[in-house]
């Protein structure tokens, strides 16, 4: 699923909150769940938190500005062309 906001500290974030709860509870019924957000999401914060970052593995576009500290708290796999 996509997402708004990606942040070490908040986790998953959307604006909308009726969105939060729907991606909230697929994340909870889901026995994996990923997260597909290109670079400009991480280190952003919307409104409405959505879940933890360890509750779903993160795909993306390029690597990302703390990497590092990221695969520490959930999978992280980058594709490429």
């Amino acid at each position: 699923m996509g997402i708004n906001g990606i942040h070490l500290k908040y986790g998953f974030t959307t604006p909308d909150s009726e969105e939060a709860i729907l991606k909230e509870n697929a994340i909870k019924h889901s026995d994996q769940s990923y997260i597909l957000a290109d670079e400009s999401k991480f280190g952003e914060v919307s409104f409405v938190k959505v879940g933890n970052l360890d509750q779903a593995s993160i795909i993306t576009d390029c690597k990302i500005e703390n990497y590092e500290k990221y695969i520490q708290k959930t999978k992280v796999k980058v594709v490429t062309d």
